[in-house]
């Protein structure tokens, strides 16, 4: 898949494009960028978190730098954002 794409999250828990629980992506909401892997709730199937690595407060910088470089527009959204995280920045993730 191409980088930063953005992922929509529906109410019945599906999402397009279809992603896999453990997919790394990034959050971006009021103007910050975390990175993480989505991850579908086991007992709830319409629900799900962002599990963020050890190493988050370093990958979170580095992500922030991508998105004002290549997505500015989604730091200004009203909404949280959800893109699908650069294979680089994603192999550096510690858990």
């Amino acid at each position: 898949m191409e980088d930063l794409i953005r992922v929509k999250v529906f109410g019945d828990g599906r999402t397009e494009p279809t992603i896999l629980s453990g997919t790394p992506v990034l959050l971006i909401q009021d103007g910050k960028v975390m990175i993480g892997r989505f991850c579908f709730e086991d007992d709830d199937p319409f629900s799900f978190h962002i599990d963020h690595p050890k190493n988050q407060d370093v990958l979170n910088g580095l992500a922030l730098e991508i998105i004002r470089e290549k997505k500015t527009e989604y730091l200004q959204s009203d909404s949280a954002v959800i893109v699908n995280c650069p294979d680089d920045l994603a192999r550096q993730m510690i858990w």
